[in-house]
């Protein structure tokens, strides 16, 4: 129940930034046609759908690199066993490919 909540709060936000990224000040009324609004929708909808795969895929080829270069460790049992130093590297891997997806898409 709980996910279903976080889910549908988050579908209402993003449509909530995607009404209003089109717009140059939010809180001043709009004057656009509802066809011009509805196709600013679809079209930043789009861009959330390619950055999300970019973050997906950038993510997983880079943890598989990583995971090629360090042949010594096993990054996913450190991980299991609570090795706080390889989560670290981790989130640090996956935080980084996520700023190079948003500025390649900026």
């Amino acid at each position: 129940m709980k996910v279903k909540k976080i889910l549908m709060f988050s579908v209402v936000a993003l449509l909530a930034m995607a009404s209003m990224s089109f717009c140059e000040d939010p809180f001043m009324p709009m004057k656009i046609s509802y066809s011009a609004m509805l196709n600013k929708w679809i079209m930043n909808l789009g861009w959330i759908l390619v950055a999300s795969l970019g973050f997906g895929l950038g993510t997983g080829i880079a943890i598989k690199i990583f995971d090629l270069i360090s042949t010594d460790i096993n990054e996913w049992e450190e991980v299991k066993k609570g090795n706080m130093g390889v989560v670290a590297i981790l989130v640090s891997i996956i935080v980084m490919v996520g700023i190079i997806v948003v500025v390649s898409i900026i």
